[in-house]
């Protein structure tokens, strides 16, 4: 926010008397912005007149000026994170077991065009190559992919996860209760699939050996020796980079880039595609969302080649017909 505050935001009106700033001056702002080379997205430019308003209700609300003025539309642009198929997700998780307690190397080609790359332990390096970094590849990103996969989260969610928030249930149906804090507006308790209480039992065997000790319930359920849980996730987004690196990965076939949020993404994918009478209601509930974000984002590649099954499926004649 402070980058684009100084960027674009300030030169455009930082001589200007906010009493004189109105629909015209906004547009004309919006307009400026469009026309930047690179291109921004529709999601960037909504961000810079979403900005802009804050600024203008700080002004209101301290009685600079008596009211916002009307801002001008910026168009809606659905962008779908890119999610792994059942293949892919085999082999990310894989890769992830496979590099675990091992030491990767992220180095720099001696041509600075060609940029920088990871090197799996072992791998042949260029003579001229310069080391950046070495990263710690640890257990924990293995489980994360399987557990975020089975359990539908955000990754904000396995930020904030303590053991106290996770309740194992075993009845009829065997899964785990997550009560995490509210997340996006929603509260809703989160039922994972049966796989993710098998990842979050060899978590627990896993940190008991490593701690000493029993597990108290507000240690955090992944990466709980990094120093801050900022750093646990910029840890676990750097490892999961490697992941991708080394798989040819990152990009989709329709070329969206893949984060961990992409883990989410196939959850909600995998239950559509094979998930039997499972309503978009409450899988969104359960994945804390709406159906229509469910629509918009999660389901837009689900084509009807995917669920051919159900297309083809035919109703139980009733006793009448």
């Amino acid at each position: 926010m402070q980058l684009r505050y100084d960027k674009h935001i300030l030169p455009f009106f930082g001589q200007t008397d906010v009493l004189s700033i109105n629909y015209k001056m906004l547009d004309e702002f919006l307009q400026k912005l469009s026309n930047q080379v690179p291109k921004l997205s529709v999601s960037t430019l909504g961000a810079y007149m979403g900005l802009t308003r804050k600024v203008l209700q700080h002004a209101a609300r301290h009685s600079f000026i008596q009211h916002i003025p009307e801002f001008p539309k910026v168009g809606i642009e659905d962008k779908p994170r890119g999610w792994f198929n059942v293949g892919e997700y085999k082999e990310i998780t894989k890769v992830a077991k496979k590099l675990a307690s091992k030491r990767v190397e992220w180095r720099a080609h001696s041509e600075e065009t060609k940029g920088s790359y990871f090197c799996e332990p072992g791998g042949k390096l260029g003579p001229a190559d310069r080391l950046i970094k070495r990263i710690e590849m640890t257990k924990d990103l293995a489980d994360l992919i399987v557990f975020m996969v089975n359990s539908y989260i955000r990754p904000t969610d396995i930020r904030n996860m303590q053991h106290k928030h996770v309740e194992i249930i075993r009845r009829e149906w065997t899964y785990l209760r997550l009560s995490l804090p509210p997340s996006k507006g929603h509260t809703f308790p989160i039922t994972t699939m049966p796989w993710a209480v098998k990842v979050y039992e060899r978590i627990r065997r896993r940190q008991v050996l490593e701690l000493g000790r029993d597990i108290h319930p507000e240690d955090y359920v992944f990466m709980p020796e990094a120093g801050s849980r900022d750093n646990a996730m910029k840890l676990l987004a750097r490892q999961f980079e490697i992941v991708l690196e080394v798989t040819g990965l990152k990009l989709s076939t329709a070329g969206e880039t893949r984060t961990l949020y992409s883990l989410r993404h196939s959850s909600i994918m995998f239950r559509l595609m094979f998930g039997r009478t499972v309503d978009t209601l409450t899988l969104a509930r359960n994945a804390r969302t709406s159906p229509e974000m469910i629509d918009r984002f999660y389901a837009a590649p689900l084509q009807g080649e995917m669920n051919v099954g159900e297309l083809q499926s035919k109703r139980r004649p009733r006793p009448w017909e």
